[in-house]
């Protein structure tokens, strides 16, 4: 067919679905809506360009981006105006749907109301699902570790203290943490005992969102899902996976529904559709620039690195069993990286401490709202910082490679001896919890240390201090400045239609 058959055959579903529900009248800017999506999308070239003699080798046509902005008032009919002509489309073009919008409010309506009532009036049945980040599900290996289920690794391979995984919000360094009281240890058991019993008889589904009392996060990080601690097919608990089970929804439907957090996140990882061989709709797009701020903004901490001195720890223990030679430079890159942080938390409290300190107070002594804020003007970086914080990404990009070196081995070690999985899994997971981080402290670095191009926009940069419980705690922080470069590198650019 061609796209002006298809943009008529879509607009036809429509007109349908609207005639077929009972009580439903006609809407002239509903129908507009819907006329201008099913043209839209009609247009999309999807999947791979053919050259126009059709030779696959030959020179690629230019694929054809279509892409519209609709703005509609409320009670035009938004969810239906975009849904039936899209669906419409999506099964006539042997292709898929993705909706994102930005409040789970809207999540629901759709997945709960108007996407079961349009595969009720559709002529060609569909199926759809809500897609979800891999922290909204539970992680079952992390859960029995932290209940005590999975056996001690053994005199020869040491495990961590178990007080680090059951308070991972902690930030003390070995040296300094202090000694959790008994009652508090005690009433974390026995959450992530109930946790885990509730899971085993079924009165839990594993999704965070559909606990009765749905808890603090410093309580479900250190059992959430999450891809730096994931071994994927390797894990003894892959069959019993909550989010793979739910993964495998999603490959048999022709409507996903998803967050604008996840649909940036998922950019190039392979965990939604490809953007260039798949229709998107978002919707509460106003949404979509903070959106981008908030997912492509980096910060980290400045004053509390006992992080780092627990994932050395981890690496080296690792490191060591499997031989990898790499993990000799991890002491080495971890307390150069530490010193280099604490001398920048110096200058920067030497630069900027008096006004944050006084912000922090608030007028006349008095409390401040939340946390204090320095801006570097123009996104400039104070030549003084530039020392320490270029030995702060030099050193973790090397602790980082070491780690890349190291989960490879373990990744080996797990395919080569399948009994051993749980165990193996157990240390991946160790390094992963952490090992983001890492990550975060190298991106912030590098962004406070890159200097834009002279007719171009500078990322904003900035330090805050606030008072977290008995300590202060520094960050630094960038981010772009303006969502639209960042929209059309990383998304614009990916989608046809």
């Amino acid at each position: 067919m061609s796209s002006l058959e298809w943009a008529a055959s879509a607009l036809q579903a429509f007109d349908g679905v609207v005639q077929a529900s009972a009580g439903f009248r006609s809407r002239d800017g509903q129908r507009r809506m819907a006329e201008r999506v099913a043209d839209t999308l009609a247009a999309a070239t999807l999947g791979k360009a053919k050259s126009d003699e059709g030779d696959d080798d030959g020179p690629a046509d230019p694929p054809v981006r279509a892409i519209a902005v609709i703005q509609a008032g409320t009670g035009v009919g938004k969810s239906l105006a975009y849904c039936a002509p899209a669906i419409a489309l999506a099964l006539a073009r042997n292709t898929r749907v993705v909706i994102s919008t930005a409040t789970v409010a809207l999540q629901e309506q759709l997945v709960n109301k108007d996407l079961p009532a349009l595969a009720k009036l559709l002529p060609q049945p569909f199926r759809f699902a809500l897609a979800k980040g891999r922290g909204r599900y539970v992680c079952q290996l992390k859960l029995e570790r932290l209940t005590g289920m999975v056996a001690e690794l053994g005199d020869d391979d040491p495990a961590d203290d178990g007080e680090d995984d059951l308070f991972a919000d902690d930030d003390h360094g070995a040296a300094a943490r202090p000694t959790r009281p008994a009652h508090e240890v005690e009433a974390r058991l026995q959450f992530y005992t109930h946790i885990a019993q509730t899971l085993a008889t079924g009165a839990w589904d594993g999704d965070r969102d559909t606990l009765d009392t749905p808890p603090a996060s410093e309580a479900w990080l250190p059992m959430a899902a999450d891809a730096a601690s994931c071994t994927g097919k390797h894990c003894p608990s892959f069959n019993q996976c909550v989010y793979y089970e739910r993964r495998k929804l999603l490959v048999g439907a022709q409507v996903i529904v998803v967050n604008h957090d996840l649909l940036l996140a998922s950019l190039g990882n392979r965990q939604l559709p490809e953007l260039d061989n798949c229709l998107l709709i978002l919707d509460e797009a106003h949404h979509l620039p903070a959106t981008a701020l908030a997912q492509f903004g980096c910060r980290m901490d400045l004053g509390r690195h006992g992080w780092v001195e627990r994932l050395a720890q981890r690496a080296v223990r690792v490191g060591v069993r499997f031989e990898v030679t790499e993990v000799a430079d991890v002491p080495m890159h971890a307390a150069q990286m530490r010193q280099a942080l604490q001398e920048t938390e110096r200058l920067v409290m030497d630069l900027y401490g008096d006004g944050l300190k006084a912000d922090l107070a608030g007028p006349a002594g008095l409390p401040g709202r939340g946390p204090a804020r320095a801006r570097l003007p123009r996104g400039e970086l104070p030549e003084v910082l530039q020392g320490p914080l270029g030995r702060v990404a030099h050193h973790a990009s090397g602790f980082l490679e070491a780690l890349r070196v190291i989960a490879s081995a373990l990744r080996v070690e797990m395919r080569e001896q399948p009994a051993m999985a749980r165990k193996l899994s157990t240390l991946y997971a160790q390094l992963g919890a952490l090992a983001p981080r890492l990550e975060q402290t190298l991106d912030t670095a590098q962004l406070l240390l890159r200097e834009a191009a002279p007719d171009a926009v500078p990322a904003a940069k900035w330090f805050t201090l606030e008072v977290d419980g008995d300590q202060a705690m520094l960050q630094a922080h960038a981010s772009p400045l303006l969502p639209g470069a960042t929209l059309r590198h990383q998304l614009w650019s990916k989608v046809r239609g």
